[in-house]
């Protein structure tokens, strides 16, 4: 396990900060983190997603034209 420091939290963003960036709802993005698709930490109550943890989500979402 990696230990956090100051600037992975500073880089870590909200869930409405994420929801604007993908256009979707927060409530969408809290469906994700609930279900599991997109990993998170906690700041004190506050869930934040690192930018590598969106990368990692959209990379898995990511469909290749012409494959099924």
């Amino acid at each position: 396990m990696t230990k956090l420091t100051a600037d992975d939290i500073d880089e870590a963003m909200s869930v409405p900060q994420v929801a604007k960036k993908l256009n979707v709802s927060k409530s969408t993005i809290y469906s994700l983190i609930n279900d599991g698709k997109i990993s998170y930490l906690m700041v004190e109550k506050q869930k934040r997603i690192r930018p590598e943890h969106l990368a990692e989500y959209i990379e898995r979402c990511t469909v290749t034209a012409g494959v099924g």
